[in-house]
């Protein structure tokens, strides 16, 4: 069993304040998963304090099929995502981003 807040203020909805995940957290023994606009240095920082077993990454996926490599290397992250082509009939803009290459 576990609990996923997502937070998609980085989208423009309105922000999940922290006392709510710190009051899931309290009353949640099981696994909380977080996910919303994390970076790297986010997530950890969740993940170090407690407020969540979990950090889940969407939207970095999609345009950084190697995410967890850069990340674990410290390589820069891809910021260039097709928004106008998410729920299109084919790959474009889903599969077809590029690995990291120096």
């Amino acid at each position: 069993m576990y609990v996923h807040v997502v937070d998609h203020s980085a989208l423009g909805a309105p922000h999940v304040p922290l006392e709510i995940k710190q009051a899931i957290r309290k009353e949640f023994k099981n696994t909380v998963i977080l996910a919303g606009g994390h970076t790297k240095e986010s997530a950890e920082a969740e993940l170090q304090s407690g407020l969540a077993d979990l950090v889940a990454f969407g939207r970095p996926f999609i345009n950084n099929p190697d995410l967890v490599d850069r990340m674990q290397n410290d390589l820069p992250l891809s910021t260039d995502l097709h928004f106008d082509l998410f729920y299109t009939p084919d790959e474009k803009g889903y599969t077809d981003y590029p690995v990291y290459q120096q």
